[in-house]
This record gives C-alpha cells, sequence and structure tokens, in this order.
C-alpha cells in the first residue's frame, strides 16, 4: 500500500499545479492570449523573463520550476540532451532535434548578445494538451478532497474554497492569515454545533503565486488521545498526591511533566519551580544549588551518568541512597522506559536506616559480650548452622565455624566436639540439637560436663559447653592398728 504521506505530498504539488495554471490562465485571459502556438521563451542573462501561454503551460504539465536557463535546459535535458550549459553573449541561431521525436521536435536558440530566444518547435500541441489535462484532473480533485482546502490572497481574502471547506463551517469562523516566514502547522477549532461534535484541524499552508494555499486535517483523533492523556496525567496525580514517597516524571523531551506533593515536602522545593517544567538537568542542578543532594566529587561525571540514563546507554535501573547534609537518608530510583521518559521515586529511609543501624550496634554488643564469656558459646540458626562462635569455643575447640567456606553445620559441630567428649554425650547433645519437641531446651550434665542448650523465640540455639574439674579420689581408710 502507497505511504499517505508520500501521497498527500503529490496531492499538495498537484494542487500547487492547479493554481498555478489558475493564475497563468487568468493572466492570460485578460490579454485573449490561447493556449496554442510554439512555446518560447526569453532570458537575460540566463533568467527568465518572458513566456508565452504555450510556454507557461509547458512549465505547468512539468510541474516544475523553472526561473533560469539552468532550470528549463534540466527539463528539457531527457529531450534534448545536446543543449549548452550556459547562454553565450553571442549573436547566432542554435538548433537541437529530438532523435526520439517522431514529429520532429526542435529546440532553437537564437542568441542575441545577452538576451536569447528559446522556441520548442512541434511540443505546443503536446504542452497545451497535458496542461490542460492536469488543471482538469486537479480541479476536480481538488473540489471534491475529504477535507477542507481553501486559498486566499496575500491580505488573506478568501478566493476559493473546495465543498469540505463549506461542509465543515470554517468559513464562520477566524482563519489563519497568511505571514511571510513558514507557520508550520497551526491547529483550529471549528465551529460549535448543537447537532455534532466539535472538530479540529492541524492546517498546512503553500505559498503559491497569488496567494496561500490551506489544507486542513482532521485532528479529532489527536486532540481526543491529548485529552486522554491529560485525564491520566491528572488522575495519576492524584493518586501520587496521596504516597509519601516524592515522585517526579520527565517526558522523553527530559522536561517534568508530573511531581507530587510529596517531593516538595521532601526537598523543600518551590511549587512555581517546578510547575514552569524544568528540564532535568536544570532539576538536579537547582536540588544541588540549595544543598537538597549530597556533593559528588566529581559532578561532571556524575551528570554524565544522568545523560546515559536518560539516552538509554545504561541498562537496568538507576538505584542509590543520598546522605543528605541534613543527615537525612533518600533512596533514589530511576527507571528509564522505551519512549525515552524518566521516572524518579524519592523514599525518605532515615528511619529505617536509623533502625538498621541500632540494630548493628545492638547486635555489635551482644557478640562482644558473648565473645567476653570464658564459656566456649556458639548461636546456631533455625536450619542448623553455626552463625557465631565466641573466642573462647575458637580457642578451646581449634575450631572457627565463622570462617568456614561452607555452612558449618550441626553435623560439623558435633565431629568437633567428638574430638574430646565421648560417644554417649554427643548423641545426648545431638538429640537435644535436632529433637523438635526441645522448645525451650535442654540441660546435661555427664562425665564432668555442663552444656546448656537454649532455644530463643526466634528459634535460635545457644550452645554452651562448661567443664568441670573432676575432684580428686578419696583417701582409703586406715586400717585399725589391732
Amino acid at each position: 500500500m502507497p505511504n499517505p504521506d508520500v501521497l498527500f505530498a503529490l496531492f499538495v504539488s498537484g494542487l500547487t499545479l492547479l493554481f498555478l495554471w489558475q493564475n497563468v490562465s487568468r493572466q492570460r485571459g485578460k490579454k485573449s492570449e490561447p493556449c496554442t502556438g510554439v512555446p518560447e521563451f526569453l532570458f537575460h542573462k540566463g533568467t527568465l523573463i518572458h513566456s508565452n501561454a504555450p510556454a507557461l503551460a509547458f512549465i505547468a504539465a512539468h510541474d516544475q520550476n523553472a526561473s533560469t536557463w539552468v532550470d528549463l535546459r534540466d527539463m528539457l535535458a531527457p529531450r534534448f540532451g545536446d543543449l549548452p550549459n550556459a547562454l553565450l553573449s553571442t549573436q547566432e541561431t542554435l538548433s537541437f532535434r529530438d532523435p526520439n521525436e517522431k514529429t520532429g521536435a526542435r529546440a532553437v536558440i537564437e542568441l542575441n548578445q545577452d538576451y536569447a530566444r528559446l522556441a520548442l518547435v512541434g511540443l505546443e500541441d503536446q504542452s497545451c494538451a497535458k496542461a490542460l489535462k492536469a488543471h482538469h484532473t486537479f480541479r476536480i480533485a481538488a473540489r471534491n478532497a475529504p477535507f477542507p482546502i481553501w486559498k486566499v490572497t496575500k491580505d488573506g481574502d478568501l478566493i476559493w474554497a473546495n465543498k469540505m471547506f463549506k461542509t465543515k463551517g470554517l468559513g464562520a469562523i477566524q482563519l489563519p492569515k497568511p505571514k511571510k516566514n513558514n507557520q508550520g502547522v497551526i491547529r483550529i477549532t471549528g465551529p460549535e454545533s448543537p447537532t455534532s461534535k466539535t472538530n479540529h484541524f492541524d492546517v498546512l499552508s503553500q505559498s503559491v503565486k497569488g496567494g496561500v494555499v490551506y489544507y486542513a486535517l482532521d485532528a479529532n483523533a489527536a486532540v481526543t488521545a491529548e485529552e486522554t492523556r491529560q485525564e491520566f496525567v491528572t488522575a495519576l496525580g492524584k493518586t501520587f498526591a496521596q504516597l509519601s514517597t516524592g515522585i517526579a516524571v520527565f517526558d522523553q523531551r527530559s522536561k517534568l511533566v508530573l511531581f507530587n506533593p510529596a517531593l516538595v515536602e521532601l526537598f523543600g522545593l518551590s511549587a512555581t519551580f517546578l510547575t514552569n517544567g524544568p528540564t532535568l538537568q536544570s532539576f538536579f542542578d537547582h536540588m544541588r544549588n540549595n544543598r537538597m543532594i549530597p556533593e559528588p566529587r566529581d559532578y561532571n561525571t556524575w551528570r554524565e551518568q544522568l545523560t546515559n540514563l536518560i539516552l538509554g546507554a545504561s541498562e537496568g535501573r538507576y538505584r542509590e541512597i543520598w546522605q543528605l547534609p541534613t543527615g537525612e537518608s533518600i533512596r533514589v530510583t530511576g527507571q528509564p522506559h522505551p519512549d525515552g521518559a524518566l521516572g524518579f521515586l524519592f523514599e525518605d529511609i532515615s528511619a529505617e536506616v536509623s533502625m538498621s543501624r541500632r540494630f548493628k550496634s545492638d547486635l555489635t554488643r551482644a557478640y562482644g559480650i558473648l565473645d567476653a564469656l570464658p564459656d566456649p558459646t556458639l548461636a546456631i540458626n533455625q536450619n542448623g548452622v553455626v552463625f557465631f562462635a565466641n573466642e573462647a569455643f575458637k580457642s578451646q575447640w581449634k575450631a572457627d565455624p565463622e570462617s568456614s567456606f561452607a555452612d558449618f553445620t550441626i553435623a560439623d559441630l558435633l565431629e568437633v566436639l567428638s574430638s574430646k567428649l565421648p560417644q554417649k554425650l554427643i548423641g545426648e547433645i545431638e538429640r537435644a540439637l535436632t529433637k523438635p519437641d526441645q522448645k525451650k531446651g535442654a540441660r546435661i550434665r555427664q562425665l564432668g560436663w555442663d552444656i546448656h542448650i537454649n532455644r530463643t523465640s526466634e528459634q535460635v540455639i545457644v550452645l554452651k559447653l562448661v567443664q568441670h574439674q573432676t575432684s580428686a579420689q578419696p583417701q582409703a581408710h586406715k586400717k585399725s592398728v589391732a
């Protein structure tokens, strides 16, 4: 299927030809010069200064611009390939024949110093026929086009309009005025009607001789999509307004398009600054200048990393924890999207970080207390892995479970204990450690050992090994002297 954009471009070119031919016909009609005869062109120093009606029809039929000898030579090159590159300031007559033309068409150039006259002998009927046929075809196409088309003078006065222009009622609204510079695409809204929906159009313009031609393309789908998007963004904004996490969303142009109140409260940002839609770089620059982000050692490198994130050069998620000068901890998460948009989440985790630090401090203190105990003590998690052993155990039993490459399990522990403990006592310890009904723990006193096994509410087993000194053998009773 042909590309719609290409078809539209061809249609616009054809309509430009139509309006050019209308203008030629109108001008020539005043002088009663018919579109018959030999096409003749008059040049002065290589610039086209006059063309008769058949010549204008010839140019219009080829749908090309011709204002110099070079333009016309390029137009005639497929037929008369030997034409000179430039018109010399001499006085002579040159003739060039079309080798493929059965009718004997010739291009005759009469040179007279700075002036030159070109006559295309044998092409008069073809030129007018093609131009008239094109004129008729595009007149019908323009009149019945499925979108509004109209032509105005350079002052903005309406000259011509097609059927759809009248059907859509565009004559009742303020239309765009011609400007010297390219106007680009202009969006207009049609008249309101109680029986039909309001129509929106994207208007393109094309300058032609004697005025400007406008083409109004249906923009209802684009307007509906924009309204839907805006409603969606509004709904998201209402949802995000309830969150305590700061949110900033930047579009594919790196412009801030969405933020929530938590972002303002978290960093003390100005709502006016955010509403103006700063770019991603200016957003972070503003935060840096106001000491709202940690000062990086190499800020330019950090900005380059953000730029790479925007461009999609970096894969995966952008995730960092900022330690602010105020002492707060902010978790920053950035997620790039395939369409080039980028979202940032700013979460205050100061309480979480503080709790984690306190926990680590308490854990370090507890380990210190256990390390200070004179008796060998171990901690076993619910999976049966030894995760702590104090210095007394490491020293007396010559084993370090924490430095083991693999998990130091209960089986490994029993193997170490068997080097000093009898097998009967090893069996008792194994049952106490692995028996499911031992919820509170056990105490084993055998063969000079006092072994404490305690279970915590988190199913952690604390094992303490205490060895008692064996008492001296009692002295034998003295025999009584008879």
